[in-house]
């Protein structure tokens, strides 16, 4: 059973034009606790507003991680899930959201995380791309 600490950032692929600009989406600090070829992950998030000037919301959200393969110096999991409780600092309101995220994760060296995602958008017929980046710590 693997305990995983994991600290990085997300970004929202914004296509603007013809090019794709990372726009960082939230600041995460995560806790996976792996059950054989299963894990969950509950991450805590800071997002900031668009001008990157001021919190937008801290809250709180979990997945359910499913290993593929793993070796020494890779391992390849897929997630799905991001059910989210929030506090929006903007308007002060307690949010409750289920915004479907499934994704991929990479794992180098047993070091860092790359991340694909895709939110499920409910009032649109395609997925919000998104990308990450994180520096694990196992114990």
């Amino acid at each position: 059973m693997d305990n995983i600490l994991y600290l990085g950032v997300e970004f929202v692929l914004v296509v603007a034009l013809i090019i794709v600009l990372p726009f960082p989406a939230y600041w995460i600090a995560g806790y996976e606790k792996g059950f054989g070829n299963f894990s969950l992950a509950v991450e805590t998030f800071v997002s900031p507003d668009s001008n990157m000037s001021k919190i937008n919301m801290i809250g709180l959200r979990g997945h359910l991680i499913y290993k593929i393969f793993e070796s020494d110096f890779l391992t390849f999991k897929l997630f799905a899930g991001d059910p989210t409780v929030a506090y929006n600092l903007t308007n002060s309101n307690i949010e409750f959201v289920f915004s479907p995220k499934i994704g991929a994760k990479a794992e180098l060296l047993k070091s860092f995380y790359i991340t694909v995602f895709g939110n499920v958008i409910t009032t649109s017929p395609y997925l919000w791309p998104g990308a990450g980046l994180f520096i694990l710590t196992y114990f």
